[in-house]
Formats: C-alpha cells, sequence, structure tokens
C-alpha cells in the first residue's frame, strides 16, 4: 500500500487532466521515497511474516534495533530461542513497551531488549534472528498528510525559474519539520539502520 495513491494526490491539486497522470506518479514515487529517507523507515502495512537477521555492534549489548513491528513471533540469540520476558525469567522485551509512544500513539516495535542478559556478539555476524509481521498497522494519517502537502509544493514549484536548484533542499527540510514525530533515531543521527 502506498502512503498516497497518484488518485488522491490528483483531487488534492485539483488536476483533473489525464495528461497530467504520469507525471504525477512520478511525483509521488519521489515524494514517497523522500519520506522513507528522512524517517529512516519504510512506510507499508504490514502483511504476513518473514525472518530478518541482525548483527550485535559490541560485546556488551542488551538492546538491539529492528525494522518496524507490528508483532514478532519468535526471536534467537546465536540460534537458542527466546522466551518473552517476565518478572522471575530473563528473555526478551518488545520495545516500545505497550507499542506505544508516550502520547499514547500506537506505534511499531523498533527494538527488542534482551532482558538480564547479552545478546551474542561474535565480530558483527548476525546471529539475531526476528520472526514478525514488518511494518505498521496502518499508515499514520500525519504522513498521510505530508505526503499530500510534499506533493503539492512540489507540483506548484516544478516550474519555478531554478526550481530544481532548491526545491530538493526545500522539500527534504519541510518533510523532516512534517514528519519529526516519526523519524526514527538512526534517522535523527544521521547514521544507517540495523546491520
Amino acid at each position: 500500500m502506498a502512503i498516497v495513491s497518484v488518485y488522491e494526490v490528483m483531487q488534492y491539486l485539483r488536476v483533473e487532466a489525464t495528461s497530467e497522470e504520469s507525471d504525477i506518479a512520478g511525483m509521488v514515487a519521489t515524494v514517497e521515497d523522500l519520506l522513507e529517507s528522512v524517517c529512516g523507515r519504510k512506510w507499508v502495512v504490514a502483511s504476513g511474516t518473514s525472518t530478518r537477521l541482525y548483527s550485535p555492534r559490541s560485546p556488551n549489548q542488551d538492546m538491539i534495533r529492528i525494522h518496524d513491528a507490528v508483532s514478532v513471533t519468535s526471536v534467537t540469540n546465536d540460534g537458542e530461542a527466546l522466551s518473552v520476558a517476565t518478572s522471575s525469567v530473563s528473555g526478551y522485551q518488545l520495545e516500545p513497551v505497550n507499542s506505544m509512544d508516550w502520547t499514547g500513539e500506537t506505534r511499531p516495535y523498533e527494538g527488542i531488549r534482551y532482558i538480564n542478559n547479552r545478546w551474542k556478539f561474535d565480530g558483527y555476524r548476525a546471529t539475531v534472528a526476528v520472526t514478525a509481521s514488518w511494518g505498521w498497522a496502518a499508515i499514520p494519517d500525519q504522513i498521510h498528510r505530508a505526503a499530500l502537502v510534499l506533493c503539492k509544493d512540489a507540483w506548484t514549484y516544478r516550474n519555478a525559474p531554478d526550481a530544481a536548484a532548491g526545491l530538493d533542499g526545500f522539500l527534504r527540510s519541510k518533510a523532516m519539520e512534517l514528519c519529526k514525530r516519526y523519524r526514527r533515531e538512526e534517522a535523527k543521527a544521521g547514521i544507517g539502520g540495523p546491520i
């Protein structure tokens, strides 16, 4: 599922000419790529499950960052299956706890903490396997609105003199502002995601 459809953008821009559709489709793809780059996450609705591998970055690491996941069905640490931590048993804890941010908005899990233990570090080998449903339960309204606003800006200024020189920087800055609540910590710090 895309963040916005070409039809939604055409309605938002009040463009009726189908001759503009391919240009708008290209603009939508560009804006969606920008939002993924700025936020450091894929904007997809989760469906199905698959397994992804992660590499601890140090010998004493108890937290590992993962891609957005709406549910996690299994976690292994160097082949050893882990259970969910309880008050008497060490294991893994999904974070953010309760799958929500401090405002109470539902969020996907972004990290897994190994309670009272450490992830197996083996020279950056991918020792942690996570099986999950990757993505979001639904695209947040703010991200949907941001895509529409950015498409409108790109459409409005596409033919302006020197548009190519300054438009990319303008759109990136505006995307950062519109989506600041949804930017992953890695994106804010300017570093890559999980390895």
